[in-house]
């Protein structure tokens, strides 16, 4: 089961989670991810929620996080997914990441489990694009969608392929509200 966190737009899937550690406040995009204590307390939240084995996060312990690195990484990924690039460049990103920081495989409570040849950044940004290679191969990064309101800087797995809105109970009742408000003040100026 998934906890309430500081991140506003929390999911199920490791690199949407990376993605959106940048939110809107009062007009003004707010990088969650500011400091390297940031990016250790994202990693500890991940392995809560069982995103991340404690096996793997006591190997991306044994290196420091680049703050700037996980940024770029988690920027580029959504320039990509926000311009709808060739899945190719995001693929050739992937696998060099992955190459760079090789993955062994342990098996823990009958799972599969990648582990990454070093520790901190380079350990973490090379789980993250094999999660994600993992998911190009099942179709969901095709499904990956930026929500629809202007306000808002999430990006969600959009499964049914109807889906508007990184949340229905937030940004879809904020749109549908402003919608009608502009259709009721404009009933009412004819």
């Amino acid at each position: 089961m998934i906890q309430k966190t500081n991140f506003p737009h929390f999911s199920e899937y490791l690199f949407i989670n990376l993605m959106n550690t940048l939110k809107m406040h009062n007009h003004n995009p707010i990088d969650l991810l500011s400091t390297e204590a940031d990016v250790v307390q994202w990693i500890a939240l991940m392995e809560e929620n069982n995103l991340l084995t404690p096996t793997q996060v006591e190997v991306l312990g044994n290196d420091s996080t680049h703050l700037s690195d996980v940024q770029h990484f988690r920027d580029h990924c959504r320039e990509h997914f926000a311009s709808n690039d060739s899945e190719a460049n995001l693929i050739d990103v992937l696998t060099n990441t992955t190459k760079s920081t090789p993955l062994s495989f342990k098996i823990e409570d009958n799972n599969l489990i990648p582990i990454p040849s070093e520790g901190g950044t380079k350990g973490l940004l090379s789980l993250i694009s094999f999660q994600m290679l993992l998911h190009e191969t099942n179709g969901v990064l095709g499904k990956v969608k930026a929500c629809e309101n202007e306000e808002c800087l999430a990006f969600f797995v959009n499964q049914k392929g109807k889906r508007k809105w990184c949340s229905m109970e937030v940004c879809g009742n904020r749109t549908k509200a402003k919608k009608h408000y502009s259709k009721s003040k404009a009933s009412q100026h004819t």
